[in-house]
């Protein structure tokens, strides 16, 4: 049996025959007392966003050669720096370095974060005729669905295009969502009407007596806005009523105006106070007619006369 002791560079022999010790001191240089290689590899960061790049280092003690593997290969200086990527995908980096008396090795995990979404949505063209098309375009990134809501709904493709016919001014939004969270872009398309602006309107009761109320009542089509005029004023919406209590006869007015131009109506509205037609008027021609018969008769020297 032999047992070699480091502290003294020496081999002890024992014969079991014979049970003689045998101690062998070795001679300095001979043997080989170099320790096996020891390696570290690091890298920047452990996640990085798609295509994105990182850099490792390393360094080596008592190794000859070092050979690259995984997402990086070819041989390597003992000790160094390096930009790898970009990156598409989670990947390991693996090291090995050796020597003589063996190899070292180190591998790192390099992982893909989620990105944060985003999203661009326009239309071609912004401002259409009624009845015409527009075409939307949308483009996603870090995203694993989209979904529209506004004037137009549904699930929609990371990235696509859509033709549409609005019939009105509308807004189209879209959302996407990913693992890094969701992102939400809208766009406006203006539709202008080629039809003329009507309006209609009316009093009820368009004939009252003083003190009491009448209802304007008016509606339109193809018109932005209204205004008031005649005996009342100011903007009005395009259809509406209101409640008015006129203390003579009145005359009111409404225009509306939209893209194809402007139109205008008008209402009377007749006020009668008592005593001025109606029943009133009646007694009063009654008594002017009999005023005039007696004007037609002279008195004179106790005779009467028809006067001509």
């Amino acid at each position: 049996r032999f047992r070699y002791v480091p502290s003294k560079n020496v081999f002890v022999v024992v014969n079991d025959e014979e049970q003689n010790v045998f101690v062998y001191k070795l001679s300095e240089g001979s043997g080989s007392s170099r320790p096996f290689p020891s390696l570290s590899l690091d890298a920047s960061s452990a996640s990085v966003p798609v295509n994105g790049t990182v850099e490792l280092t390393w360094s080596a003690t008592d190794a000859d050669s070092c050979i690259a593997g995984g997402g990086w290969t070819g041989n390597r200086a003992l000790a160094g720096s390096e930009t790898v990527g970009p990156l598409t995908q989670n990947t390991d980096f693996t090291l090995r370095c050796y020597s003589d008396t063996g190899s070292a090795v180190r591998s790192i995990e390099v992982v893909i974060s989620a990105g944060v979404p985003s999203v661009t949505l326009d239309a071609t063209p912004a401002s259409i005729v009624a009845g015409g098309n527009t075409a939307l375009d949308w483009l996603s990134t870090n995203a694993n669905t989209c979904t529209a809501s506004g004037d137009w709904s549904g699930d929609k493709d990371t990235s696509g295009s859509q033709i549409v016919t609005p019939d009105k001014n509308s807004t189209y939004t879209l959302t996407c969502t990913g693992g890094g969270g969701s992102a939400t872009a809208s766009f406006d398309v203006t539709v202008t009407t080629t039809s003329a602006p009507v309006v209609t309107f009316s009093a009820d009761p368009d004939d009252i007596a003083a003190g009491t109320s009448t209802t304007l009542v008016w509606s339109s089509a193809n018109v932005d806005s209204c205004t008031a005029g005649g005996d009342w004023d100011g903007a009005r919406a395009i259809r509406g009523s209101l409640t008015l209590t006129p203390e003579r006869n009145s005359v009111y007015v409404i225009s509306c105006s939209g893209n194809a131009g402007s139109v205008s109506s008008s209402v009377e509205v007749t006020v009668t106070r008592p005593g001025v037609g109606g029943g009133g008027g009646g007694w009063w021609m009654m008594g002017v007619l009999l005023m005039s018969l007696l004007a037609r008769f002279t008195v004179r020297s106790g005779s009467c006369r028809v006067w001509e």
